[in-house]
């Protein structure tokens, strides 16, 4: 599988996966100047800005761990511009990450961690 196939399967899977687990998807792609949203859904009447990482089998780290402290303020700007974009200043939001691990065989490992941000200030 090429590297565009496996980010095009990484963020169906995604996105099923959100819409499997009761939430809805507002955005995808969200581009700013500052950086990159992956995925922006609702689920009881939350906005969850969330990142999607997906490692192979075998990667040095796993897809948790690459979500660096750079990465995050990009996507705190980027979720802040769309958040004024949209007339959203006063929704609830958080900010999350959707991990994907491929295991050989084996249906990849699909894990949610909310508040990603909790405890860095920006």
């Amino acid at each position: 599988m090429t590297t565009a196939h496996r980010g095009h399967f990484g963020e169906a899977l995604a996105k099923d996966h959100l819409l499997c687990n009761g939430y809805s998807i507002c955005a995808e792609n969200i581009h700013s100047r500052w950086g990159e949203i992956d995925l922006v859904a609702e689920k009881d009447q939350v906005l969850f800005f969330f990142e999607v990482k997906q490692r192979k089998e075998g990667a040095h780290q796993r897809s948790q761990e690459s979500i660096g402290i750079q990465k995050l303020e990009k996507v705190v700007k980027t979720a802040q511009w769309y958040l004024l974009r949209q007339g959203w200043e006063d929704r609830e939001y958080r900010f999350s990450a959707l991990c994907i691990d491929e295991c050989k065989n084996e249906y990849p490992k699909i894990t949610v961690i909310h508040d990603i941000t909790e405890g860095l200030n920006f």
